[in-house]
């Protein structure tokens, strides 16, 4: 916290870090929906990172049901 900042603001942040905690942990028990997602929709990049294996010229877009299922699975 600056000095310049009001004295209220940093009384809220337990507050919302005990909010963020709930939210997270009401999260882990829901089996209906993931915590995190993470969908590679298309291989392709005009770029060419050394270390990168997603560099593509030629694969299409995933298709959009074929996501669905991936993430409903």
């Amino acid at each position: 916290m600056h000095a310049d900042e009001p004295r209220h603001r940093k009384n809220w942040q337990p507050l919302r870090d005990l909010r963020l905690a709930g939210r997270l942990a009401v999260a882990a028990i829901d089996r209906d929906r993931p915590i995190v997602a993470h969908l590679i929709v298309t291989r392709r990049c005009n770029l060419a990172c050394g270390y990168c294996f997603e560099y593509d010229k030629v694969s299409a877009p995933v298709p959009l049901a074929a996501l669905k299922q991936r993430i409903d699975h």
